[in-house]
C-alpha cells in the first residue's frame, strides 16, 4: 500500500486578522490550530504527521500538541510556497517511501479525520498518479492530496507561490471528493470565528 503523510500547514502570517495570530486564537474552547491538529490525530490513513510551523511556531507546535514532526519554516514570512516547498523537501529527505501527501490548512478547523481518510482511500484506490481534492457541492476547497510526481516540483517553490500552476501543468487529472461544507470554510477573518461559533 502506498504511504501517505499528512502535512498540517500551521506556519502562516494571518494578515487579514489585524495582528492577532489566528492560530492562536480561541474557538470552542481552544487554540483554532488545535482543532485541525486534534483531526490529524484521529486520521488513520497516514504514515506521517507533519506539522509546518512559522510566526510564533513554539507557541503554535504547543497548541497543536503531540504525535507531529515539526517542520519550522524561518522563510514564513515570504508566502505559503516557502512552507509548502519546506514540507516537501523533509518527505523527500526523511520519508522517501511517501507516495503521496495531504495538505491540510490549521485554520480550516472543520475538517474531520473522516474527510482525512476519505480522501487517502480515493488516493489509494487510483491506478495512475491523480491529484485527490475535497470539494463542497461540485467546488474544489481542500485538504488536497498530490502525488510523488509533484514533490520535486513543489519543493522548489518560492515567495508565495502555490501547487495549483504545477498541478496545471502537470497534466495529472484532479478526482473531487465530496466533504460537504468544511472543505470551503477557512477562517480566514474574526468575522469568520464569531459566525461559525
Amino acid at each position: 500500500m502506498t504511504e501517505i503523510a499528512l502535512v498540517l500547514m500551521a506556519a502562516g502570517n494571518a494578515r487579514r486578522m489585524g495582528g492577532a495570530n489566528k492560530l492562536l486564537t480561541p474557538w470552542r474552547g481552544a487554540p483554532l490550530a488545535s482543532h485541525a491538529a486534534t483531526a490529524a490525530r484521529s486520521a488513520r490513513s497516514f504514515a506521517h504527521r507533519i506539522l509546518v510551523t512559522g510566526r510564533d511556531g513554539d507557541a503554535v507546535a504547543d497548541a497543536a500538541g503531540p504525535d507531529f514532526i515539526r517542520v519550522h519554516n524561518p522563510r514564513h514570512a515570504e508566502g505559503f510556497g516557502t512552507s509548502l516547498a519546506a514540507a516537501l523537501r523533509h518527505v523527500l529527505a526523511d520519508h522517501p517511501a511517501t507516495g503521496g501527501v495531504l495538505i491540510m490548512l490549521a485554520d480550516m478547523p472543520l475538517v474531520t479525520g473522516a474527510d482525512c481518510d476519505a480522501l487517502a482511500g480515493a488516493f489509494a484506490a487510483e491506478t495512475v498518479p491523480s491529484v485527490i481534492r475535497a470539494s463542497c457541492k461540485g467546488k474544489p476547497g481542500n485538504p488536497v492530496i498530490l502525488p510523488r510526481l509533484l514533490f520535486d516540483a513543489i519543493s522548489a517553490l518560492d515567495g508565495d507561490e502555490s501547487a495549483k500552476p504545477l498541478i496545471a501543468a502537470s497534466g495529472l487529472a484532479t478526482h473531487l471528493v465530496e466533504i460537504g461544507d468544511q472543505a470551503v470554510i477557512d477562517f480566514d477573518t474574526l468575522d469568520a470565528f464569531t459566525r461559525h461559533a
